[in-house]
């Protein structure tokens, strides 16, 4: 845990305003400036936005095909029926220009002090924040943005640009974290209480994101791609990087997932099972196909990421029993339907998953993941196997096998832990590892050539491999990063077109479109940049967006996968 600090932070980045001597008499004490706000508190108040943002991506859930409607839950799923409009957007945008202003102002404080070590984290938080800008919209306001007064018709950027400026950066701000200090920082960083060492293997991790993410464009050549990933090997994250800002039990105090995925504070043990759920534990399931893959492939993760279902058999949106399916206690929701089986019939979103186990108050205080060391393990897996890093397959086996075992330790104690539903899964009696290595080298079962690794016979195989168990691990943790994977590589190769998507093709979103607060104050920018197509205006390092079928319903039409044998 964290140094407990205030959370008096506010949602959406603090409001800093420069002074003038002549309108010092009318300082409002309470409103923090330019001049008065410490470096400090801007530390705190972006780490913690960007780890409570996490929770603000509702419908990229539903994009990275985590999640997808409930049946006891009516309204508009714009992100599954893919009506969605400019104004779906306005938040995604928002915020992360909020939290650049606090940024710079992190940055001057940091050049004004000679402070490298302070100026290193800056750089870092703000290569993430404009990153994700890119992954969500593409083109966007760069080099002038979030100047205020300066520039109030920020021009936009090319997105290849951008990410070339921001590895660019992001080399800087490894330069400046090698070596330097962050303890007088220890309380107010809750990302890694004042360790500028773990914030230099945090940076790394960051660029080595960028470079995957572009390895398949020319860019990835132009910034020395392939010398740079040699150069990140074993200095990357090698644990988990978590927030916790001091979580306790109470409204908007608690760990942002289960606030936003298990119980709300006020569950008590007489509530049970079914009482005082989580808004979004109400509105969304597990998706089947992700439901689906972990059975099949025998996946212990299983009693994990969803909780069985409260009664067999079937209600009457669906006919389990017809696809041999009755006595199942563990079936996700086929991705998009627009009414599917009530809750009672269904897979939840895993209590183990949303709080590290079963006991609400271990659940809603525990550390927050922001970055998982599996998928920094992927990431080089895939590198090793297509060859943008020396050692082949026998080192894309061994990071591939090392990132799944990272992902099972991360939830070792609900996979040990007794679960008292009706239905659920035993419970692991071994370490999360042994146990990961009984799942990486199974032989017996229908689909062991998807997970064991001597199995597969093509680099395809092993590349779908890399990206399901990639995915997996960023359930629950990071959903933007699991969509933008899913656009580069379109794998899983077998997650489907929304069932109720009604636009023309069927393909999953390629992007966000540009937020209609754009349009209202930076108007011409806006009108030379908006791109409308959410399907076909892809962004530059996403090659092809394939086109894919819609999932079965479980009552007329037999689910089925790309996998099914």
């Amino acid at each position: 845990m964290k140094n407990k600090i205030l959370f008096g932070l506010m949602a959406t980045g603090l409001t800093l305003t420069a002074c003038n001597d002549w309108l010092d008499i009318n300082d409002d004490p309470n409103h923090a400036t330019i001049e008065t706000v410490t470096a400090s508190y801007l530390m705190t108040s972006v780490q913690n936005d960007v780890t409570s943002d996490r929770t603000a991506f509702s419908g990229l859930y539903n994009w990275a095909q985590y999640l997808t409607k409930s049946g006891d839950y009516s309204g508009a799923y714009v992100y599954l029926s893919g009506q969605v409009t400019s104004s779906t957007f306005n938040g995604y945008w928002a915020n992360r220009y909020a939290r650049l202003a606090n940024i710079k102002a992190m940055k001057q404080k940091a050049e004004e002090a000679g402070d490298k070590a302070l100026l290193g984290v800056a750089q870092t938080l703000e290569v993430i924040q404009f990153q994700e800008l890119v992954d969500l919209y593409g083109d966007v306001p760069f080099s002038q943005a979030s100047l205020g007064n300066e520039a109030l018709n920020p021009e936009y950027e090319k997105a290849e640009d951008i990410y070339k400026a921001l590895i660019a950066e992001i080399q800087e701000a490894e330069k400046n974290l090698d070596g330097a200090s962050l303890k007088s920082y220890a309380a107010a960083d809750i990302y890694f209480g004042g360790s500028a060492a773990k914030w230099l293997q945090f940076a790394n991790s960051q660029e080595l994101r960028m470079l995957m993410r572009i390895s398949n464009v020319s860019l990835f050549s132009a910034v020395n791609g392939s010398e740079r990933l040699k150069a990140l090997e074993g200095k990357c994250l090698n644990f988990n990087a978590d927030s916790n800002p001091g979580y306790y039990v109470g409204s908007g105090k608690m760990n942002p997932i289960y606030n936003a995925f298990g119980h709300t504070y006020q569950w008590t043990i007489a509530n049970g099972r079914t009482g005082r759920r989580a808004t979004y534990r109400s509105q969304y399931d597990p998706t089947e196909e992700m439901v689906k893959f972990l059975r099949d492939t025998e996946n212990p993760l299983l009693r994990v990421y969803a909780d069985p279902k409260e009664r067999l058999g079937s209600d009457s949106y669906t006919n389990y029993g017809a696809f041999g399916m009755g006595s199942e206690y563990y079936i996700g929701v086929p991705y998009g339907v627009s009414s599917p089986s009530q809750r009672a019939y269904v897979s939840l979103v895993g209590f183990g998953a949303a709080g590290m186990g079963y006991d609400f108050t271990t659940g809603a205080t525990r550390n927050q993941v922001i970055y998982p060391t599996s998928t920094v393990n992927f990431y080089f897996a895939e590198a090793a196997l297509r060859g943008l890093i020396d050692g082949g397959d026998a080192k894309a086996k061994a990071y591939y096998e090392a990132g799944v075992k990272a992902m099972f330790n991360q939830y070792e104690s609900p996979l040990q832990e007794p679960c008292d539903f009706a239905g659920a899964k035993e419970p692991i009696t071994c370490s999360a590892e042994e146990a990961a290595i009984e799942y990486l080298t199974q032989t017996a079962g229908t689909y062991s050539d998807m997970v064991n690794w001597d199995l597969m016979t093509t680099e395809e195989q092993k590349m779908e491999a890399i990206a399901v168990q990639k995915w997996l691990g960023l359930y629950l943790i990071d959903p933007l990063e699991s969509w933008s994977e899913i656009r580069r590589t379109d794998m899983p190769s077998w997650l489907h077109a929304s069932h109720q998507f009604t636009l023309t093709e069927l393909k999953m979103p390629a992007r966000c479109l540009l937020p209609n607060t754009e349009a209202m104050f930076n108007k011409d920018n806006y009108d030379k940049n908006y791109k409308g197509d959410i399907l076909n205006d892809l962004l530059f390092w996403d090659t092809k967006n394939p086109t894919r079928v819609k999932p079965g319903d479980y009552l007329n039409t037999q689910f089925v996968n790309g996998y099914e044998k």
